[in-house]
């Protein structure tokens, strides 16, 4: 069971997701790995906002 704290750290990590497959012609395999991390927009505006300000 996770405590609350440790739990909100887990809500905020990236998802990933690995795939393994077969090329079409089968002579190689595919690993692919997609990394899904979601923000706010305002966290987004914010870094925006401080790299047009340097």
């Amino acid at each position: 069971m996770l405590t609350k704290q440790s739990e909100e750290k887990v809500k905020a990590m990236p998802r990933i997701k690995s795939t393994l497959r077969r090329s079409k012609d089968g002579r190689y395999l595919v690993h692919q790995t997609t990394i899904t991390d979601v923000k706010a927009v305002p966290y987004y505006e914010t870094i925006i906002a401080k790299a047009n300000e340097s």
